[in-house]
Parts: structure tokens; sequence; C-alpha cells
């Protein structure tokens, strides 16, 4: 089989993540050691299904086995400039952290910061709070491109926003973030 897991955007299909009915398809996805990558959803007015962190939570408690990627730090409204350190709600996604067949994806780190150019100072202090509160081994990077492309932010510079610019990050740190978290979590799948 070639499927190495299934991507759901719930305010988009629109679903409960934890309705019971669903319940076979996660024990599959399980049983099967599939990955079910996440993104919240970015507009709290667009329905009632956006962020659904107690839902899922629900999903991980239930299902232990199943490999959950959280996208985009699950699109905590980091991008509001009412959102500042620690992150508040950002905190009630990395909470999920108890859980170790969680991982958090940092894609799309500069669309978190609208009135920033690079090097983005607002992402660098939002990695340093995630840093800070979970272990750097369950951090996988993403350049969220083409989509970041809307934001006229290059793929280099979503790269070197890690790379150059985290400079409170180790360079294993950074190493495992920028491909090595990745390789183990997908390594019985490719």
């Amino acid at each position: 089989m070639n499927l190495i897991g299934v991507k759901m955007e719930p305010p988009d299909m629109p679903l409960w993540l934890d309705d019971e009915q669903y319940d076979p398809f996660w024990k599959k996805m399980e049983k099967l050691g599939l990955i079910f990558s996440v993104d919240l959803g970015w507009d709290p007015s667009v329905n009632e299904y956006n962020f659904q962190v107690k839902q899922l939570e629900n999903i991980i408690k239930k299902f232990p086995e199943l490999k959950v990627l959280i996208q985009h730090l699950g699109v905590s409204y980091l991008w509001e400039e009412d959102q500042k350190t620690p992150f508040l709600i950002l905190q009630k996604i990395l909470k999920l952290k108890q859980y170790s067949n969680v991982w958090f994806d940092i894609t799309g780190l500069p669309e978190f910061c609208p009135t920033e150019e690079y090097p983005f100072p607002r992402a660098q202090k939002i990695m340093k709070v995630v840093v800070e509160t979970i272990e750097t081994d369950r951090l996988i990077w993403g350049s969220d491109f083409p989509g970041i492309l809307i934001e006229d932010v290059t793929y280099k510079q979503t790269l070197n926003l890690v790379k150059n610019h985290c400079t409170f990050l180790t360079e294993k740190q950074k190493e495992m973030i920028l491909g090595g978290n990745a390789l183990n979590l997908f390594k019985r799948k490719i």
C-alpha cells in the first residue's frame, strides 16, 4: 500500500472529528499505521467546525496508536495582534504534547506575521515559545508551498527563518526540525 496517511480540514468538510460514526475510520487508520494530518481551520467566522481541539483530543485518547500531525501549530489564531507571548490559544494546542502519538507541523510561520517582513521577529518568538513548551523531536518544518507565495514569502526565507534566525535552537535541533523528525515519523511509510 502506498497511502501514508490522510489529511483533513474539518471546517471545509464539515464534520465533528469525534463523532462516533467515524470510529471505524480512525480504528482502521490506527491499525494500518497511517498518519492523520489535521488542519483545524483558519477562519473562526466560517463555521462552527473550526478549531476542534477538544474533539481532536478525544480521538487521540480513544485511539492512542493513531499518529497525529497537527498542521500549522493548530492554526492558533497567531496572526491576530492581540495574541502575545505566551500565545494563550497556542498553549491549548501545545497541551496535546502530553500524548506521545502527536507531532506538530510549523509550516506557514510567516503567515502568522501579516505586518512583518523577513526575518519575521514574531515567528521567531512563536518558535521560541513552542520549543520551550514541547520537545523539538516532535516538530516538523514545512514551507507551506505554494500557499506561502500568497504572502510574498520565498521558500528560502521559510527555510532560513529556522536555519539562520532561530538562534535559540542548537544545530542538532535545527537538523531534526528541518527534516530528521519528518523522516522518523514517515520512515515506515517511505
